[in-house]
């Protein structure tokens, strides 16, 4: 297994460990926004109300869908943000066709966060391309 693949199924596999053995709450209904950055347009869904921001980046091809089975039961106890990066689900199309680094998806979603008022602590939960 990749040293990185590595963090993320932990990552993942604590997140899911926390909802097993925090208290449960209801969780806050989510909430769907769209927020422009630089122009780009980010489509974010923000879930729960208190505890630290887990912050949940799809895969390559993949939209906030991919997170529908962990997102619910982690709301109980945390804030949850899933979002799609442009191109994907219902973020506008891509602005450029540039290639993107993963420090640039990395800038956009500090901004996305700021532009959320969505303040830190983060615990940033990817796979795949997701997890880079």
């Amino acid at each position: 297994m990749i040293a990185g693949a590595s963090r993320i199924v932990t990552a993942a596999t604590a997140a899911f460990a926390l909802t097993l053995i925090l208290p449960a709450h209801s969780a806050a209904p989510p909430r769907d926004a769209v927020i422009s950055i630089d122009g780009q347009n980010y489509h974010l869904e923000i879930s729960g109300h208190a505890g630290p921001a887990v912050v949940f980046e799809a895969g390559l091809g993949n939209d906030l869908s991919t997170w529908d089975l962990v997102a619910e039961p982690i709301a109980k106890f945390a804030r949850v943000v899933r979002y799609e990066r442009p191109g994907l689900g219902k973020s506008l199309p891509m602005l450029s066709h540039d290639p993107v680094t993963a420090g640039q998806v990395a800038g956009n979603l500090r901004k996305l966060l700021n532009a959320a008022k969505i303040r830190p602590p983060y615990i940033l939960v990817g796979h795949s391309l997701g997890g880079l």
